[in-house]
């Protein structure tokens, strides 16, 4: 599920080089300095989580297999923010607590205790994580309460609503996070 999603900073490498036009795993193990094995699984994330596809192409000599961007609308933004961004490595970003912080306090203004609730997690083990978003300017402060900064970062933003908001079910998506969704049928 995608609520519970585990993006590492090696997937978002591995995505970063498979938007540059690095189809193979050949290809994207030279240009990530790792091995084939280590690539392949790296690769099988990113699959399994809807960011990559993996398609046969039986025209080419050596792999036959082919890795692209897949066609689901947060793997399309994170694509396009690389690249309206190419200076930042957002694998520091958008990777493990610092994503759960960024897609708890995305839309709504909300204090410690509720963020760390929503993610699950200690409040001091939020409190350890606001700062360095914060630094960036990626979480903005009202006094006690913290928000995404969607004013500076709307590339950002726009690839966080998708990846929050993303389901494969059927119906009308009223409210998501994590587990907990609410649909119209």
């Amino acid at each position: 599920m995608i609520g519970r999603m585990r993006l590492t900073k090696p997937m978002v490498r591995v995505f970063r080089i498979v938007c540059h036009e690095n189809d193979t795993l050949e290809s994207i193990a030279k240009e990530a300095v790792k091995s084939l094995s280590w690539t392949s699984e790296i690769l099988a994330q990113l699959i399994k989580e809807q960011f990559v596809t993996a398609e046969l192409a039986y025209s080419r000599h050596g792999s036959r297999k082919i890795f692209r961007v897949a066609d689901t609308a947060f793997a399309i933004k994170l694509r396009q923010l690389i690249f309206a961004m190419p200076y930042i490595d957002f694998s520091e970003i958008i990777t493990g607590s610092r994503l759960r912080v960024l897609l708890a306090a995305l839309f709504d203004w909300k204090d410690y205790e509720t963020i760390s609730k929503m993610v699950e997690a200690s409040v001091h083990a939020v409190r350890q994580t606001v700062p360095q978003l914060r630094s960036r300017g990626l979480i903005s402060r009202k006094g006690r309460l913290l928000k995404f900064n969607d004013v500076a970062w709307p590339h950002l933003f726009e690839f966080l609503k998708e990846l929050r908001n993303f389901s494969a079910l059927n119906g009308f998506l009223l409210w998501k996070h994590d587990n907990e969704i609410l649909y119209i049928v």
